[in-house]
């Protein structure tokens, strides 16, 4: 003991538990064709509700109170059907937006987290702000602002070469787009100004300065026609850069529509998944608000809790908390907007994506409550057959085991085919084994496989097809009906055979007092010659009828073997099959009539 850790101790506490309170069995799932039986009492609406039900079939238990519990559920439902019908109602709203759930469960894919890090800030300093509505919003501005600032800097750069180039000269003292021909007008006025009368001085420096500034005509002409050339050059720049500019201000235009065409699609995306859980939430309440008054019903289920603490907003993550009350607000609700709040929906997907995980007990409380649903359904579709199902009942204080099952039928014989058959087994008068013989073909695989379906289901959903049914609960259920050999292993069909007898008495050897085993074979050891096969079986039904906490029903084409039951008739009995009905009595074992199967 010094070896082990405390956790490791508490883990095998309480693996040993598990095994203690949870029925065992053997090949039960092949031997009944549990996966058509599902199919046919399948009556759930949501898939969580098929999963709930499925756990339930393929886990028997031997805790009285948990299949009373069940018991309680689906009478309830039974007894009060309008308000069952509203509990249908509700499961199928939330069948409409369970895929969503399932999607939120599931871990997001690297090329979606890729297009969704854009509207999320990535610094630690602001990792916070992503569950923010403000925050994200504020930072969708400064996206937005991040994607025109080239189209900002192309309007400043062409503002900034358009003023240079309107600075430019063409000619000393002369604009870029002025009329040039002023200088020359201006010169003839100064000229005209100078020829007044003074004396011979000012008129000689007059004259001298006019003479050396007066332009030659050929000199005047090669000048206006180089300052044209270039005014030429300048407006053409003008124009290159002009078209450049119109040219990147589209580009730009058109690079920061697409973006925000496609990020405004993603987020009406992100909305509509939104809406989708909203809604899914609200029928989840509503399911919620038809059972939180309904003591009858919430008092039995297990998972309740969960639903109440979930839908009440209490014992939850402050995460959890505020994804649900953003859930509840306009953005989620009518039909998606580019003018509904971007932070909202931002900080509830966010917000999904941690906690989506918190909801998952809520969506098992709806499975468990569907589960029953369904059985309620079953059984008012057949309260008024001849083939209906029953609450099964238990015994729970004798000590050795018993079976009391009347008009039981199987569910997967058409009704127009079925003959129903009754067996007590165990109780006063009435041997615990049985032994069933009769030609081929008249019904003794059936009805084992009936009889063993009955006794599985009140251990597993708690109602039976049959009339009326009680049962002691056993620890193990065990079936023999559908053996294959192992060739890889070796063995062959009849060494299979053996070593599954040689388990099954290890099994009944193990029993605990008060605890108890239901046994159903199916033609014994018929692998082998019929004289070695006889006595195998002879021996094996021996060993079980022996012992007090068994019950075996066998079918048998062996003729030896309903000795068994002549030599001590208060442990086992003999019953014959014909034509799918069981009476007492000892069968023929070659009652085929024409022997010429094949004309």
């Amino acid at each position: 003991m010094n070896n082990y850790s405390p956790k490791q101790l508490n883990f095998c506490f309480a693996l040993f538990s598990i095994v203690c309170t949870n029925a065992i069995f053997a090949h039960i799932a092949q031997d009944l064709e549990l996966d058509k039986v599902f199919e046919s009492i399948n009556r759930t609406h949501t898939t969580q509700g098929k999963k709930a039900l499925q756990e339930l079939l393929a886990t028997p238990t031997s805790d009285v109170k948990v299949l009373r519990d069940r018991q309680s559920v689906i009478s309830y439902l039974v007894d009060h059907s309008a308000q069952h019908e509203q509990i249908i109602a509700a499961l199928k709203q939330v069948s409409k937006h369970e895929q969503i759930f399932e999607h939120a469960f599931a871990q997001s894919s690297s090329v979606e987290n890729a297009s969704l890090e854009q509207f999320y800030f990535s610094s630690d300093m602001f990792k916070s702000w992503n569950k923010s509505p403000i925050g994200l919003e504020l930072g969708q501005i400064a996206h937005f602002a991040n994607l025109m600032s080239s189209s900002a800097q192309h309007c400043l750069t062409w503002a900034l070469l358009k003023w240079g180039l309107g600075e430019k000269k063409t000619c000393i003292g002369c604009p870029l787009d002025h009329d040039h021909d002023h200088a020359h007008d201006k010169k003839k006025k100064k000229d005209h100004s100078h020829n007044h009368d003074k004396d011979k001085k000012h008129d000689h420096k007059h004259e001298h300065v006019h003479d050396h500034a007066k332009p030659k005509k050929q000199d005047h002409a090669a000048h206006h026609h180089h300052d044209e050339e270039e005014n030429n050059n300048v407006k053409n720049l003008k124009n290159a850069l002009l078209a450049w500019h119109t040219v990147a201000i589209f580009q730009d235009l058109y690079s920061v529509c697409t973006t925000t065409c496609n990020e405004m699609h993603i987020i009406k995306e992100l909305q509509q998944q939104l809406m989708t859980v909203a809604h899914g939430m609200h029928a989840i309440k509503t399911v919620h608000a038809l059972l939180h008054d309904q003591s009858e019903i919430t008092a039995h289920l297990r998972r309740h809790q969960n639903l109440d603490a979930i839908c009440m907003q209490v014992d939850v993550s402050e995460k959890l908390t505020t994804l649900l009350k953003l859930l509840e607000t306009n953005t989620f609700k009518g039909k998606p907007s580019v003018f509904s709040r971007v932070g909202n929906i931002l900080a509830a997907y966010k917000l999904l994506q941690e906690v989506a995980h918190e909801l998952q007990p809520a969506l098992d409380a709806i499975g468990e409550i569907d589960a029953c649903s369904s059985c309620a359904q079953l059984m008012t579709e057949h309260k008024t057959n001849d083939c209906c199902y029953s609450f099964a009942q238990y015994v729970t204080e004798q000590t050795t085991p018993q079976i009391q099952c009347g008009n039981f039928w199987h569910p997967l014989i058409d009704a127009s085919d079925i003959s129903m058959n009754s067996f007590n087994l165990g109780t006063d008068n009435f041997a615990r084994n049985a032994l069933l013989t009769g030609p081929n073909a008249c019904g003794k695989s059936t009805n084992l496989k009936s009889l063993t379906l009955c006794v599985y289901l009140a251990q597993t959903l708690s109602i039976v097809p049959a009339e009326r049914h009680c049962q002691t609960i056993f620890k193990e259920i065990y079936s023999s009906m559908v053996i294959a050999d192992q060739l890889q292993q070796g063995k062959s069909l009849f060494i299979t055979e053996l070593e599954n007898a040689h388990t099954l008495l290890q099994r009944v050897a193990m029993l605990a007092p008060g605890e108890c085993i239901f046994v159903a074979l199916d033609e014994l050891f018929k692998s082998t010659h019929h004289e070695k096969g006889q006595k195998v079986a002879y021996q094996l039904l021996k060993k079980l009828h022996v012992c007090p906490q068994v019950i075996t029903v066998a079918s048998t084409h062996f003729e030896e073997l309903t000795q068994l039951a002549q030599q001590n008739p208060t442990v086992c009995t003999n019953y014959t099959v014909k034509n799918f009905k069981v009476v007492r009595g000892i069968g023929t074992f070659d009652d085929m009539g024409n022997d010429d199967y094949f004309d």
